[in-house]
């Protein structure tokens, strides 16, 4: 039997996973055919008979998903250089659609489709009043974890009703988590609200200069955790190295203290000092002199992107749920593409089972999530929103194969990654703990044995007897981990 197993450790580095799952042993899988060879057949390729590709999802537990996509230090475009930058004629993969412009909604606290952006040479331009290109905000916010939900289902959402949907990023904490993008070129207009004016500086290390534009993503105050809110501050300067600073002072409005030494090393003309032209400041930005603000917006906002809205598609992968005035769109990744039926086929044409790192045993192989199967228990026929977004979403009648649609599952599993364990009481009694000497339930978002996970799933396909790890009394926001 053809194996088809796919690591997400392929895709991005992987967290964990604080999900209600399922609580079934990897014993219970079906014994595998050895009566009938079974050709390898590609997802994208159309079957009949129930003889469909079967891909074991494999999400190792790992913290470093929260870190940026796009990282600044790597060359994107293959062309020999590293871009420190955002790079314009560079299309940035994330939630929001590269080729549109979006608008600011203070009272929904979220960024909203308004026009297509302008091509030129390559490059998503934005002008209107108010407007930011959809490029540059997935360079400035998008995480790893991010990229994989976007793959896989579309992207985490916040709003998940039967007429809107919107889109949330990865709730990263306010420590080393929370990350920091800087440009300063002069067409910056082209992709914010701000021109260079707007963003010179009066006092500081660069008096009179126009000094470019510092974007920090990182959880609202001191929230952290399941329910936090993803936010952009955002100041006027050359802050590179706002969120280096000490535990409680990331990326704080006038706290800490960033150094003179850094801001004569970021006055040099090199590419690698943060593109030359301006000191780094040696202050950290004072929200009222510092935040960047435009028509009364900021300098703080919700990173949370509205998808999907029927007369502004663009280039979304959104799919139409229902038919003439009743027809929603819903952003879409592979497991609605192959897990469900498209395109008026009755079946999915490809089956999914899910792995995942926990939290009550970090450092030790995983736990199945999903069994192998289609999504139809996880989506709501109808109207495309996910089951476990409340009681009431999904119908309580049964599927075809007697199966209930359930709250749990995959895209469940995926949805709870969070930054958990992160807390002095979780260090055995110290401060201060080096990888050598983590222990199970220790740093619990910390660990990633992805090379036991996926033995795990070679004995799923197997049917050999379960080795995910016994159950804990760690938890982490009241969810429940069921490991069998």
């Amino acid at each position: 039997m053809t194996i088809n197993t796919l690591s997400m450790h392929t895709l991005a580095r992987a967290a964990g996973v604080a999900a209600a799952a399922l609580c079934l042993p990897l014993a219970l899988a079906a014994p595998p055919n050895t009566s009938t060879a079974i050709e390898a057949i590609p997802p994208n390729v159309g079957l009949t008979g129930n003889n469909k590709p079967m891909m074991m999802l494999v999400a190792s537990k790992d913290h470093t998903l929260f870190g940026p996509m796009y990282t600044d230090f790597e060359d994107l475009d293959g062309d020999g250089v590293i871009d420190t930058t955002f790079k314009p004629d560079f299309k940035y993969y994330g939630y929001f659609d590269s080729t549109k412009c979006y608008l600011y909604d203070s009272g929904d606290k979220r960024f909203e489709p308004d026009t297509a952006a302008a091509i030129n040479s390559g490059r998503y331009e934005c002008g209107g009043s108010g407007q930011w290109a959809g490029n540059f905000l997935n360079w400035a916010t998008m995480t790893r974890l991010d990229i994989v939900r976007k793959i896989l289902y579309g992207g985490q959402r916040h709003v998940d009703s039967a007429t809107d949907t919107t889109l949330q990023v990865a709730r990263v904490s306010r420590d080393s988590h929370s990350f920091v993008k800087y440009y300063r070129g002069t067409d910056i207009r082209n992709y914010t609200p701000f021109s260079t004016t707007a963003l010179t500086k009066t006092a500081g290390s660069n008096p009179d200069a126009y000094a470019g534009l510092t974007m920090c993503v990182q959880a609202k105050d001191n929230d952290n955790g399941a329910s936090s809110t993803p936010q952009i501050r955002m100041a006027k300067g050359n802050y590179r190295m706002w969120a280096t600073m000490e535990g409680g002072t990331v990326c704080n409005w006038g706290s800490g203290s960033l150094g003179n030494k850094l801001s004569r090393y970021y006055g040099g003309t090199s590419t690698y000092q943060g593109n030359g032209g301006v000191n780094h400041e040696s202050s950290p930005p004072n929200e009222t002199n510092d935040g960047a603000k435009y028509s009364g917006i900021g300098p703080t906002l919700d990173a949370r992107v509205q998808v999907c809205v029927a007369s502004n598609l663009g280039a979304e992968n959104c799919q139409a749920y229902g038919s003439g005035s009743a027809t929603v769109y819903k952003p879409i990744g592979l497991l609605q593409q192959f897990g469900t039926p498209q395109s008026g086929s009755s079946s999915a044409r490809a089956e999914f089972g899910l792995i995942t790192g926990s939290y009550d045993q970090n450092l030790k192989a995983g736990a199945l999530r999903k069994n192998m199967r289609d999504l139809l228990d996880e989506i709501n026929p109808t109207n495309g929103r996910f089951c476990h977004s409340g009681s009431d979403v999904c119908p309580s009648t049964t599927l075809a194969d007697g199966r209930s649609y359930t709250s749990s599952g995959a895209i469940k599993a995926l949805d709870s990654i969070v930054l958990y364990g992160k807390s002095g009481g979780n260090y055995s009694g110290s401060n201060v703990q080096l990888p050598s000497q983590m222990t199970n339930g220790t740093l619990a978002a910390w660990g990633n044995p992805v090379g036991e996970m996926v033995v795990q799933a070679l004995q799923y396909y197997g049917a050999l007897t379960s080795t995910n790890p016994g159950t804990t009394s760690n938890d982490a926001s009241g969810q429940t981990r069921c490991l069998t």
